[in-house]
Order: C-alpha cells, then structure tokens, then sequence
C-alpha cells in the first residue's frame, strides 16, 4: 500500500511540473531556464555559455558568482568531467551541482541567487580556457542597474578642464620668465647709466673736460 501511494505521488509531481511548463513556455526557451525534476524537488539549471569546441574532452569546469560591486569572483562549485566528482568551493551557500551539458544546478532558489554567473570550461594543454557568463535576474529578481566601466561623466569633466588650466598655467610661467628677463635687463642697463652719470659728474667735479666719447655718453 505504502509503495502505491508513493508511485501515484509521483505521477501527480510530474504532470504538475509539466503543466507549470506548458502554462508558462516562454520562461524557459527565453531566459535559456529549465525546471528539472530530482529527487522530488524543483531545481534551476543556468546554462553554460562558454564557447564548447567540437570533439574536445575538457578536465573540468568550474561555476562562480561575480560580485556587483566589482569583478571578483565567488567560487561555487568544481567538478572533475573524468570522474565526474564534484566539489563544493568553501563559500557555496548551498549543494550547486553541473549537469551533462555544463548547466549549473541550483536545488534551491531564493532571491540570494540572483545575480551574474560565470562558468569555466579547463581543457586539455595546448587549448584555451573558456569562459562564459550568464545573468540571471528571474523569479521577481530585480537587476540592479547598469555601471558603465568607463570613465564617469564628472571624472571626464574634470580631466577635460585640466587641459585649459594646464596651458593656462604654462602661459603664465612663460610671462613671469618673460618679465624677469626684461627686469633684469632694465636693471642692468639702469645700472650701467648711473655709473657714467656718475663719472661724469665727479670730472665736472673736477673740472676736468671729458672726451666727446665720454659726453656723448653722459648726455644720453
């Protein structure tokens, strides 16, 4: 009697995850989303969208959460595509596992799993890794809004006005270079006058007549 009734609960799980699909076949096909049954429970698989090449065994793939507020990443889950062992990173808050296809298996979902994710495909030497991100606000998650990674508006403003300043102050140095060097020659050729002036006046002084080399020079 107890396996009758567990066999006919059974049969009335599916249908019912069948009819959530067929009420709803949109959600899967266009956010790339399957609904799978294991163990009775309801799972979420992200698909792996890293490029796959045709006829390559890879050794492992690796899932990871990236962080919103910058490109770090949040190790979720390991698995060994020879053994097929998976391997929880220490910072998985629940048991993720890797399909067939690479998709991510989330077993539970609350809206802590929104978010961008990224998977890892690491192949054989001689080959390149793979990488590939999914996002995945679904569920009533809601996205938090774009960051440009380019300069900010404000920050491009203030870059832009240094420029004017910068040739602003250059302008000014090169006048005050200027103005020194026209200061200093005043002061020199002053100097030079006085002395003969000064000369001069001590021949007159001395009532001594001065050449006309000399005169020409005091009366300028």
């Amino acid at each position: 009697m107890e396996n009758v009734l567990m066999s006919s609960h059974k049969r009335l799980v599916q249908p019912t995850l069948q009819m959530v699909l067929d009420l709803f076949p949109s959600v899967s096909s266009l956010l790339g989303l399957t609904v799978s049954v294991h163990d009775e429970q309801l799972s979420i698989r992200i698909p792996c969208q890293a490029k796959v090449e045709p006829g390559l065994q890879y050794r492992k793939i690796s899932w990871y959460k990236v962080k919103e507020e910058s490109d770090g990443l949040i190790g979720l889950v390991i698995k060994d595509l020879h053994t097929h062992e998976t391997v929880l990173y220490k910072f998985a808050n629940q048991s993720y596992e890797v399909g067939d296809d690479y998709s991510l298996l989330l077993p539970e979902f609350s809206e802590k799993d929104c978010g961008h994710y990224r998977c890892t495909l690491w192949p054989p030497l001689d080959h390149y890794i793979q990488d590939g991100d999914y996002e995945f606000y679904q569920f009533g998650c809601s996205k938090p809004p774009l960051q440009s990674k380019t300069v900010t508006g404000e920050k491009t403003r203030t870059s832009v006005n240094n420029i004017p300043l910068f040739l602003i102050i250059s302008g000014v140095l090169a006048f005050a270079n200027v103005v020194i060097i026209y200061l200093s020659w005043r002061r020199i050729t002053w100097n030079k006058k006085a002395k003969q002036v000064y000369f001069c006046e001590s021949l007159k002084r001395d009532s001594v007549n001065c050449s006309d080399d000399i005169s020409k020079s005091c009366s300028v």
